[in-house]
């Protein structure tokens, strides 16, 4: 009976370490579980940036949709010949045949620009842009035409804000052109300065004359513009108020 009762807590503690090494067992086989889940995923994610297709699955998600660039359209007005020129060849390029780009040129005149191509030109694009060029492209034509524009301008009267806004567009939209045609220079001179002054009021006259003395400068047609631009701010907010 001794011996009986001696040997039982021996199974008791054997059934523990039993249970116990089971258990770790069980514990290490769900680390090992999660383990190999992780590699796997790791394994994945680093699968998918090798791939060149999942990267393109990727980016077709993310990537924003960009509208194709529009045929430039030009109607005979002779200010825009220059850029619509310069957009008409940025797009088209060496892309396509002569055949081919002068029926896309013929798609993007309208009015007398495209009847002259029709009815003298046939097929032959550099024959095209020749013909254009000679009635649309004379930088001393466009020259001219803005010239007319800006003395054609009735002279502002006092406190007319909106037509002061219209000139200092104006000035600036016919410096940008005659730039596009390689003659800055046939505005910026003292002669034009002063027809863009006498389309200015009186007031504004001697605003701009008092800006000339405070900054100690020569008139000059970029710094004309630049007080302009300010002017034109500081209308448009106290208008806003």
């Amino acid at each position: 009976m001794e011996s009986t009762q001696m040997e039982a807590p021996n199974v008791t503690e054997t059934l523990q370490v039993e249970t116990l090494q089971v258990t770790e067992t069980e514990i290490s086989q769900v680390e090992a579980s999660e383990v190999m889940e992780s590699g796997s995923t790791q394994m994945e994610t680093s699968e998918a940036s090798q791939n060149p297709i999942a990267q393109n699955n990727i980016a077709e998600i993310c990537a924003f949709k960009i509208e194709k660039p529009r045929m430039p359209k030009f109607t005979g007005d002779i200010r825009e010949y220059a850029i619509f020129k310069s957009d008409f060849k940025h797009l088209i390029g060496t892309k396509y045949s002569n055949r081919d780009a002068i029926t896309l040129l013929r798609t993007a005149l309208t009015g007398k620009p495209l009847e002259m191509i029709k009815l003298g030109i046939g097929s032959d694009y550099t024959a095209a842009w020749d013909y254009l060029d000679s009635v649309y492209g004379d930088p001393q034509f466009v020259s001219d035409t803005i010239a007319q524009d800006i003395a054609r301008f009735k002279p502002l009267k006092s406190e007319e804000d909106h037509r002061f806004c219209e000139l200092v567009h104006l000035v600036r939209r016919s410096f940008n052109t005659l730039k596009e045609v390689d003659r800055p220079h046939d505005m910026d001179n003292n002669h034009m300065l002063a027809i863009i002054e006498q389309r200015m009021c009186g007031e504004d006259r001697k605003t701009w004359a008092r800006h000339l003395e405070k900054e100690k400068i020569q008139p000059k047609l970029s710094d004309l513009m630049d007080w302009m631009n300010g002017e034109m701010k500081s209308r448009m907010r106290a208008a806003a108020l």
